[in-house]
């Protein structure tokens, strides 16, 4: 999807993972809720988070969290463990 696609969503299930190994999650999603607009983030610009510090994670979790609450999504799925 492109960028101007995007804000087009409407009240995306947002899914947050370090990778992609999240990809069981959305497609669970997609068979229980077929119409719904998914918003997939995969941060591979912090990754890999074992060797982060506790602050270091919050501090990453925040920033996405609060990027991605600009899409007004209906939830958000966070699908790392790390975190």
């Amino acid at each position: 999807m492109t960028g101007q696609n995007l804000h087009s969503l409407r009240k995306p299930v947002a899914v947050f993972d370090a990778g992609i190994g999240s990809y069981a999650a959305v497609a669970a999603l997609q068979r229980a809720l077929p119409k719904q607009d998914i918003l997939y983030f995969a941060d591979r610009a912090s990754f890999p988070y074992g060797s982060k510090s506790r602050e270091q994670l919050l501090g990453i979790l925040n920033r996405t969290l609060r990027f991605l609450c600009g899409f007004d999504p209906a939830a958000i799925l966070v699908a790392s463990n790390a975190p």
